[in-house]
């Protein structure tokens, strides 16, 4: 949602044609809550200047499991040039290693979308998904049972 052009001014146009209706939405970060945040804010200031407010919204936001170790093929992959997450992976050699910085990463990024969404009183909640599901082997990703771990870790912050 965040990288579209003028996408909370169609955010505006939805809910005005919803009426009352509650709208959910979706949006999706994938290495940095900034963009995220910033989005939250436009639709606040859009909502506000068109007399509308936070009440009749929810928003689901994915949070994604990294196991970064090869910059091209998460740069490939999510069509960025670079990944503003890169440096926290930087050195770390072993997959569970970068699985826990993933899980610690997403935590942070929950807490301060979750603490700007109560300012703006907007209710927030989060879908998890791993960007890599299977190994070249066909074995289950690692990062699969971090998203079990991610969950329980949000479920216990959140309620």
């Amino acid at each position: 949602l965040h990288e579209r052009r003028d996408e909370s001014a169609r955010l505006r146009r939805k809910l005005a044609a919803a009426g009352s209706a509650r709208i959910r939405l979706m949006g999706q970060f994938l290495d940095d809550a900034g963009p995220m945040l910033t989005m939250m804010d436009t639709v606040a200031r859009e909502l506000e200047a068109s007399g509308w407010d936070f009440g009749a919204m929810e928003w689901n936001v994915g949070l994604v499991m990294f196991s970064l170790k090869s910059r091209d093929f998460y740069a490939k992959l999510l069509r960025k040039p670079n990944l503003t997450c890169e440096s926290r992976f930087a050195g770390l050699r072993s997959t569970e290693a970068r699985i826990a910085e993933s899980i610690a990463m997403n935590l942070e990024f929950a807490e301060c979308l979750k603490a700007r969404g109560e300012e703006l009183g907007l209710d927030i909640g989060f879908s998890l998904q791993p960007i890599i599901e299977r190994t070249p082997k066909g074995k289950m990703h690692p990062g699969v049972a971090g998203i079990v771990q991610l969950g329980k870790a949000l479920q216990a912050r959140f309620g």
